[in-house]
């Protein structure tokens, strides 16, 4: 008697794909110096507490936004910043710092 093995493959969707291999967002202090990858969390958002870690002080992020080459500020929720159109592009987004801050050291 034969017995037959059958195997089932399973392809994820491109999107699914696109976020396992893309868990880090790179982020730099201003637009001419070097980022760092920070890792986004598995619902795809950046906690402010991480980018807190390695940008003291910093309260939120910006990107530049190619086709019209402004500022995008990403949107804060409850602590966690949510990337822009629900995917982290290869962008280097920039850490904001409250502009009241810089102008009492100053």
């Amino acid at each position: 008697m034969f017995t037959k093995t059958f195997y089932i493959a399973y392809f994820l969707p491109c999107s699914t794909v696109d976020l396992k291999m893309n868990n880090y967002v790179q982020v730099a202090e201003d637009e001419t110096e070097e980022p760092i990858e920070l890792p986004i969390e598995e619902d795809g958002t950046l906690p402010l507490s991480t980018l807190i870690a390695q940008f003291a002080g910093a309260c939120g992020l910006k990107y530049r936004n190619p086709d019209t080459n402004s500022w995008r500020g990403i949107r804060l929720v409850e602590g966690r910043l949510y990337a822009p159109d629900n995917e982290w592009r290869n962008y280097t987004y920039v850490a904001v710092y409250p502009k009241g801050e810089l102008l009492r050291i100053i």
